[in-house]
């Protein structure tokens, strides 16, 4: 139990010095987050970490979804619609 709360916090220090360095890189820290994730699934020895699928529905996902629509450009957004008229 101890030794992972203890992975736990540092995962999570890793993801905010990764978020950290993609502010100063003004890159997507999403990006940042997937490559982590990616590069640490490849060190053996890492214990296994299981999640039920709708924890991160329900207590991940809102707050980046809540995040983003603060940060969505409106201009963009427009300028990249696709059209939704169908003419059959």
């Amino acid at each position: 139990m101890h030794h992972s709360i203890l992975f736990f916090l540092a995962l999570l220090f890793g993801v905010f010095l990764l978020v950290m360095l993609a502010q100063r890189f003004k890159i997507a820290y999403p990006i940042f987050l997937v490559l982590a994730g990616l590069g640490i699934s490849l060190i053996p020895g890492i214990p296994k970490v299981k999640i039920d699928p709708e924890i991160i529905f329900l207590i991940f996902l809102p707050p980046l979804l809540y995040e983003a629509a603060w940060y969505t450009s409106w201009n963009d957004f427009w300028k990249w619609k696709r059209c939704s008229d169908f003419t059959d």
